[in-house]
C-alpha cells in the first residue's frame, strides 16, 4: 500500500542554515531515496516552494476566492512529500523514522493513500490508479 509522508519544516530556520548543513541534510535524504529504490518501493519525493509562493482557493457563497499563501498559525509548514509503497504500518513507521532523522523536517506525518472510489457501473481498469 502506498503511504504519503508529509514533511513539515520550520521555514524561519531555513534561511539561517549553512551550505554544509544543507548538503548533509540532502545527502541523508538521497541515501533514503537510494535505499527505497534498491528495495523497489520508492514512488516519488519532492520539496515544495516556501509558503510565500503558495496560493489558496476557497469556495464560498460568492463563488471562489483566491488568496496568497495558506492560512496557518504555526511555525511548521508543509515543505514536501514522499510516497513509498509499504507492506504495512510497521514498514511505514520505519520510513517515517528515517525521514525524521534527516534533519530536513520538524515532523513527518504519514498515512496510507486511499484509491479514488469507482463510479457506479465503472470498471476498475478504467480508473486512474495511483502509481
Amino acid at each position: 500500500m502506498d503511504y504519503m509522508f508529509l514533511i513539515y519544516v520550520d521555514e524561519s530556520s531555513e534561511s539561517v542554515r549553512t551550505y554544509p548543513d544543507n548538503l548533509k541534510r540532502r545527502e541523508r535524504g538521497w541515501a533514503i531515496i537510494d535505499e527505497a529504490q534498491a528495495r523497489g518501493v520508492f514512488k516519488a519525493a519532492n520539496p515544495l516552494y516556501p509558503t510565500s509562493a503558495a496560493r489558496t482557493a476557497r469556495a464560498g457563497h460568492a463563488g471562489v476566492s483566491i488568496t496568497d499563501g495558506p492560512f496557518a498559525e504555526t511555525k511548521e509548514a508543509l515543505g514536501g512529500f514522499w510516497i513509498i509503497d509499504c507492506q504495512d504500518a510497521v514498514e511505514a513507521e520505519h520510513w517515517a523514522s528515517r525521514l525524521a532523522q534527516t534533519g530536513c523536517a520538524v515532523s513527518v506525518e504519514f498515512r496510507p493513500i486511499a484509491a479514488i472510489p469507482l463510479r457506479p457501473g465503472q470498471e476498475e481498469s478504467s480508473v486512474l490508479q495511483h502509481a
